[in-house]
């Protein structure tokens, strides 16, 4: 459990401090963030390093999980898959975050393979089943599989496709291609050219292509340069964004639980219902894209992709809804926010967005 790890290391309680005491404490740096949503890798994660290599010492088959509101956190998760944890509980409206987070470490970590995650991704529950299927939604889905393509110059295709692999994590060419809003032709070719510059790294076995530490390091410079004005566009609307970000977890929460348990879509009105409701906010949603893509045209994609998952899930695909490495509304959504994160320079911690 890490709040309890947490509240002994500080030997503070977390209702005591939460609402009063831990805002101060950020507020003049003796905290650089809450322990409570950003697992504390010095004392709490010194912890967790020693019980995990003295179960394992005792015991080389013993399962580790942990349980607390920090496995939610990205960074936080890295560092329990290094540590060898085998499972993290977390609050649902953080299970999707939280989720991928793990699939990312794990890979990182080469503790399970790319085939495996993408087999799991395929077998995750909801992935199978279907609600009543709409020809209308079909149709939707099929009229909008066209890539969207946005004219850029070669020094504006080494920014865009960094950037897409920054923000995906891991990905193949053609999703490359598409996030970046490039022609998918010749991708594959200027990936094997960051390969050979080694600013990214290719694996085989299903063709993904990742960001090495020099990536990171030459996306973050080529990401200073970005225009002002782009900036400026994007951040006008970025906090109506941030209220529809709010709205869009917490029906994530409702697809994924009812009435405080684990949605086993097996009511369909109940799962109408909450598609209803991604419908109206994804209504919603497109005027924010818009004024996104006025800024940075290659942002339609977010458009396209976001419509075309909604039709999906419409039609009767329900993993298109909170799926994890599937193309989900929640995939597109999640990378369209790290978008606007990295182009914005938003400090998620300090802006408590996730």
């Amino acid at each position: 459990g890490t709040n309890d790890l947490t509240q002994l290391v500080f030997a503070f309680s977390r209702d005591d401090v939460g609402s009063r005491l831990i805002p101060e404490y950020l507020r003049t740096e003796l905290l650089e963030k809450d322990p409570f949503e950003s697992l504390d890798q010095v004392g709490v994660g010194r912890i967790i390093q020693y019980a995990c290599s003295n179960a394992r010492d005792a015991s080389a088959a013993i399962k580790i999980g942990v349980c607390g509101e920090q496995a939610g956190d990205p960074e936080s998760a890295k560092f329990l898959v290094a540590c060898g944890v085998d499972y993290v509980s977390c609050s649902p409206y953080r299970v999707p975050i939280a989720r991928l987070a793990v699939a990312q470490a794990l890979l990182e970590a080469g503790r399970v393979s790319a085939d495996t995650l993408a087999d799991l991704a395929d077998s995750a529950p909801g992935a199978a089943e279907t609600v009543e299927h709409s020809p209308s939604a079909t149709a939707a889905a099929t009229e909008s599989t066209g890539a969207v393509v946005v004219a850029a110059s070669d020094g504006d295709h080494e920014f865009v496709l960094l950037h897409a692999l920054r923000i995906k994590g891991f990905a193949q060419p053609e999703v490359v291609a598409e996030i970046a809003c490039v022609e998918a032709e010749g991708v594959e070719h200027l990936l094997a050219a960051f390969v050979e510059r080694g600013l990214c790294k290719h694996i085989p076995a299903r063709n993904l292509w990742q960001l090495t530490p020099d990536g990171r390091e030459r996306h973050a410079e080529l990401l200073r340069d970005v225009p002002g004005h782009e900036v400026d566009g994007l951040r006008e609307h970025y906090d109506h964004f941030l209220d529809l970000n709010n709205d869009f977890k917490a029906l994530c929460n409702e697809w994924q639980t009812k009435v405080g348990e684990p949605n086993d879509h097996t009511d369909a009105d109940y799962d109408r219902g909450r598609i209803a409701e991604l419908r109206a906010l994804h209504q919603q949603a497109m005027p924010v894209v818009a004024g996104f893509r006025a800024a940075v045209p290659r942002f339609e994609s977010y458009s396209h992709r976001l419509t075309s998952s909604l039709a999906r899930l419409e039609g009767g695909e329900t993993k298109m809804f909170t799926g994890v490495m599937c193309g989900s509304y929640h995939d597109i959504w999640m990378e369209l926010h790290e978008d606007l994160v990295q182009l914005l320079g938003v400090d998620r911690h300090e802006e408590g967005s996730y």
